[in-house]
């Protein structure tokens, strides 16, 4: 909270277990994002504990973060450099990692090689994604926060199944969606936040409902 407002969250007490996907759901300023957030250290909490037992997590928030008059490529050889050890175009690794990262974005030749500032809104959200997703190496556990809203119908099915796998690979997972029937296809169990506060934790078709019968009031 903000000096002189009311927490956003408030008595949260939560354990998440390794190996389940989790999905958050309740209204618009629940405090869903704020509590991803502070899981993922990017909050701190104005009081409490938190224990975490993952090696290294992240957080997959709007796909849109990179160097406006840098081209799609350019700005793939600069996470190349934060997120790798070594920086040779040479090698398997950077090549493999430029096909995988052209593979994801879908996006032609002439565009990856135009500055970013020159594509459109869709083109921008591609090659973020396609950034985001190359380098999720040693990723142990994950967070989505509203990460399948963007793109035309064709690419939010071709995310939508991505991202379904790798958290298959990953095993564990919590995500924020408005999504229900997402929600009810990949999340294990789930947790519906109202007023910032913890109001039940079960299956998604129990909580589902929960959740529908409280917008309904």
């Amino acid at each position: 909270k903000k000096l002189g407002e009311s927490p956003v969250l408030k008595d949260i007490n939560l354990e998440l277990e390794k190996s389940k996907v989790y999905g958050v759901v309740g209204q618009n300023g629940s405090g869903k994002s704020t509590l991803l957030r502070i899981i993922f250290d990017l909050l701190k909490p104005t009081s409490g504990d938190i224990y975490r037992n993952f090696n290294k997590g992240k957080l997959l928030e709007s796909p849109t973060f990179f160097h406006d008059e840098l081209s799609a490529y350019d700005n793939f050889v600069a996470f190349y450099i934060l997120n790798e050890d070594d920086y040779d175009p040479t090698s398997d690794k950077f090549k493999s990692l430029k096909i995988s990262f052209e593979s994801i974005a879908r996006l032609n030749e002439d565009d990856l090689n135009k500055p970013i500032i020159n594509l459109s809104k869709g083109m921008k959200a591609k090659v973020g994604f396609g950034l985001t997703m190359t380098f999720l190496n040693s990723i142990d556990f994950i967070g989505l926060d509203e990460f399948f809203t963007f793109g035309d119908d064709s690419y939010k099915q071709f995310t939508s199944n991505f991202i379904k796998n790798e958290i298959e690979n990953i095993g564990s997972a919590i995500m924020v969606s408005h999504n229900l029937r997402l929600v009810d296809s990949m999340c294990d169990k789930v947790i519906l936040i109202n007023n910032g506060k913890v109001i039940n934790i079960d299956n998604p078709d129990s909580i589902i409902k929960e959740y529908q019968k409280l917008i309904k009031k």
